[in-house]
């Protein structure tokens, strides 16, 4: 049609072609202008950083070296006590703790056989009526056995006294006791060691 009616299209558009370059132009001076925007933007949050990281390290300094707080003691608060540990006793010495006995060692002896020289000496309190009799140290000797205001007593020596006790009586400060009286005979203890006794016997403790 152009060639028709003998010009060209463009000539009767004289501004066309000056409009199609001022757009592309524009076009490529927006996508400069947003990339070196986008590099400003960039440098500027790396150096925000930056400062951000060198502010915050010359602040606190090193993570090693913070240093740790004091305890804060309140006004009135009960201040921690140290326990004392309990000293250890000394070692205890067992020999004087526990002493063992020989069960096969009789803590009562009978009397010895008396001699015809040996005599009780004249005037000894609560001595037996035999004069043939002497009696060795720790010997318990039954003399007699007594009714005492209708209560049946041992006439018991030892050890140069004499003693006049009923049953459940005993012989102050030694073991011996009486447990029963029967007849001419006395059950006594000793401890917890029994021995039987008939009028004019006697007995030898064996633990002195």
């Amino acid at each position: 049609m152009a060639n028709e009616m003998g010009y060209n299209i463009e000539e009767q558009v004289p501004g066309a072609s000056a409009q199609s370059g001022s757009a592309a132009s524009r076009t490529g001076g927006s996508r400069r202008t947003m990339l070196i925007a986008g590099a400003v933007l960039g440098l500027l949050a790396v150096a925000g950083l930056a400062a951000a990281a060198v502010f915050l390290f010359a602040l606190g300094g090193a993570p090693g070296d913070v240093p740790t707080p004091d305890p804060v003691v309140q006004p009135g608060a009960p201040q921690p006590v140290e326990e004392e540990q309990p000293a250890e006793p000394a070692p205890v010495d067992l020999k004087r703790v526990f002493t063992f006995r020989d069960i096969f060692a009789p803590l009562i002896l009978p009397i010895p056989e008396p001699s015809a020289d040996q005599t009780v000496a004249p005037g000894q309190p609560g001595a037996p009526d035999d004069p043939g009799v002497t009696l060795p140290d720790g010997t318990l000797f039954l003399r007699d056995i007594v009714t005492v205001d209708g209560v049946t007593a041992a006439v018991l020596f030892l050890d140069g006294a004499s003693y006049t006790l009923a049953a459940g009586g005993e012989i102050s400060g030694t073991p011996w006791k009486v447990q029963s009286i029967s007849g001419s005979s006395v059950v006594m203890l000793f401890g917890d060691v029994r021995v039987t006794l008939t009028v004019g016997q006697g007995v030898v403790s064996a633990a002195k």
